[in-house]
């Protein structure tokens, strides 16, 4: 019989709900969800184990099953996957970094993969320090991963620097420690365990001996290095020997012959030839573990349900789960998300560029259009016809890519993650980024204008340097809002206001954008200086109070007279000289809006500079 239950057993993915367990007090509505889960669930193990089901697996009947499964292995490992413990099990994930430099972009990606994880099935995010290599340990390299954790929003639960307390106390939590070089005797253990029991074996060779003997089998073999089991053979007195007179050594893993599968939830079945495997060294000389043998150790005992972390992983899974059935230990639940690669198809690594979040938020980028871009580099968000829609009260997201991070903590499926790699496009962040800034300045009402336009006077007076301060303060709410309204759609940073300071002082031509653009406009300098005296001229009759639609009018007006004149002038030779000559800019806002916001007088004085500087 089929229990309701909330499980970690192989591909397992979304939650289910026992009478019994913490979930049962929730509303109709909640348990509800867990119910069309458990049918999502339930086909997707299947599917994945070979019952190509067309229907939910749970309405169909026993021999509907038999006939459709491909091998009674599948079928016997779907009763097993279906018939679990009725005790509780939480989804506990871990994000587990190894202090080595700065955080790449793909390593906070695999953070918040597994942070919305566990938001989405209400389980824990665990912070974990692999600190097990010294030689590639960098000094502040994990509280740096604290403070980028923090800065993109991503709170954990459990681990390091949960708490308050001193970083290298190792966080709270019923776990820890959680730094690895402070769990050694842990690993030395489990690691003697396998000693014993013939599953690992020491290794005295030296490293000049391994080095030889991978240029020869490179030579012969195309590339492919093995160890040659060169000490399998050394008797028990043999090795108590070596290790007494002080001979420096390690511990491999012993493969078994045959062939290891497992199901990973975004690759389905994997299977591998384990001649294809390495005796992968668990303890090196120096007394640490490899990642091999500590990641799957301190899994285990963190309790950790799934484990969702790069593809580059994916090819040393056979050896973790072979490592979990020589211990005897119940494996996690594996998803590898698929690669990063750059324009060229190749993966994304520090080569390329920089790819470091600290980069990035130096750059200018905000932390929530960050996630966004990551968030959508692999996985994709639910329409409103997803067959697999759990929740009734679906965003639609076809119309815009643009989500926070309680759109995410919401949506983010591991059933909606591909395969293929993914396209790290910059121009795609810089779109996130300028999207997010004017989220941020997105008003509904009067007084939330008010109130934009304040924060957006106080982000001028931080931005912009102190000698502007005294014009920005000059302008009142209204017109710093239209302000606002103008230069906010036109950034992509920041940092981009710097190239706005027109709207406090006078454009400087001999900078580097007004000079690119000079040619373009100023193309005939003494037809242009004729265009300016006839504008200043019209638009000097206006009212003081110079009007966005007025401006425009002298414009549309001039130049319909001058082509009536026989003097054919386009569009850009009125319109973009005379924004040209305001701002020292060839792009900007309509540029009516722009002489409203700064004056008659000002627009006046700027256009009679430019008609001396081209005498």
């Amino acid at each position: 019989m089929f229990r309701n239950r909330i499980g970690i057993q192989l591909g397992k993915s979304l939650k289910v709900v026992s009478p019994l367990s913490p979930f049962s007090n929730q509303s109709f509505a909640t348990q509800s969800v867990f119910r069309r889960q458990l049918r999502v669930d339930r086909t997707f193990r299947a599917r994945n184990l070979g019952l190509g089901t067309k229907k939910s697996i749970d309405v169909m009947t026993t021999k509907e099953l038999i006939s459709q499964a491909k091998s009674a292995t599948a079928l016997y490992q779907y009763a097993l996957d279906m018939e679990g413990e009725e005790e509780y099990k939480p989804t506990r994930v871990r994000y587990a970094p190894s202090p080595t430099g700065e955080m790449h972009i793909g390593g906070l990606r695999t953070a918040l993969f597994n942070y919305l994880f566990a938001k989405n099935n209400n389980g824990t995010f665990i912070l974990r320090i692999e600190d097990t290599d010294k030689n590639r340990e960098v000094e502040g390299a994990d509280q740096r991963i604290v403070d980028v954790l923090k800065w993109a929003g991503l709170t954990w639960d459990e681990g390091v620097g949960a708490t308050k307390n001193d970083l290298k106390e190792g966080g709270t939590g019923p776990f820890g420690p959680y730094y690895q070089s402070q769990r050694l005797q842990t690993y030395k253990k489990w690691v003697n365990t396998l000693v014993e029991n013939k599953q690992a074996y020491y290794c005295f060779c030296t490293a000049e001996r391994l080095k030889g003997l991978r240029k020869l089998q490179q030579r012969s073999k195309g590339g492919h290095t093995k160890y040659d089991r060169h000490c399998l053979g050394l008797t028990e007195e043999e090795v108590q020997q070596k290790i007494d007179a002080g001979e420096p050594y390690t511990i491999r893993m012993l493969v078994p012959e045959g062939t290891t599968s497992f199901n990973d939830m975004i690759h389905g079945q994997v299977t591998m030839n384990n001649r294809q495997l390495d005796d992968q060294i668990l303890l090196k000389s120096d007394g640490f573990p490899t990642y091999h043998l500590a990641n799957i150790v301190d899994d285990y005992l963190m309790g950790i349900s799934h484990v969702i972390r790069g593809e580059e992983w994916l090819p040393s899974t056979p050896k973790h789960i072979l490592l979990y059935n020589m211990l005897d230990i119940e494996p996690p639940v594996y998803a590898h998300i698929p690669l990063l690669v750059n324009n060229n198809g190749a993966k994304l690594s520090k080569r390329h560029g920089d790819i470091s979040v600290d980069s990035f938020k130096e750059k200018g980028y905000l932390p929530q259009a960050l996630i966004n871009g990551l968030a959508l580099l692999g996985w994709n968000p639910p329409s409103h016809d997803d067959p697999n829609i759990l929740y009734s009260n679906l965003k639609v997201f076809e119309e815009s890519e643009i989500l926070t991070m309680e759109d995410l903590e919401a949506y983010f499926s591991l059933l909606k993650i591909g395969k293929s790699p993914c396209k790290f496009d910059i121009d795609k962040f810089k779109f996130f980024n300028s999207h997010h800034i004017r989220k941020s300045y997105i008003y509904y009402n009067s007084d939330e204008r008010k109130e934009s336009s304040v924060r957006f006077r106080n982000l001028l007076l931080k931005i912009l340097p102190e000698e502007l301060h005294s014009a920005i303060r000059q302008y009142t709410y209204k017109p710093m809002a239209k302000i606002m309204d103008m230069m906010i759609p036109r950034i992509q940073f920041y940092s981009d206001l710097k190239k706005h300071t027109y709207y406090f002082q006078k454009p400087d031509f001999d900078s580097e954008i007004a000079q690119k653009f000079y040619k373009k406009v100023m193309s005939q300098p003494e037809k242009s200086k004729v265009i300016l005296e006839d504008l200043h001229s019209g638009l000097s009759e206006l009212d003081s109070d110079f009007k966005r639609e007025d401006v425009a009018k002298v414009c549309s007006v001039y130049l319909y007279e001058q082509n009536q004149k026989g003097n054919f002038l386009k569009n850009k030779e009125v319109f973009f000289l005379l924004r040209y000559v305001v701002t020292g800019n060839y792009v900007g806002a309509p540029i009516g809006d722009t002489c409203e916001v700064i004056g008659k007088q000002a627009t006046l004085d700027r256009i009679q500079d430019m008609i001396v500087r081209l005498e």
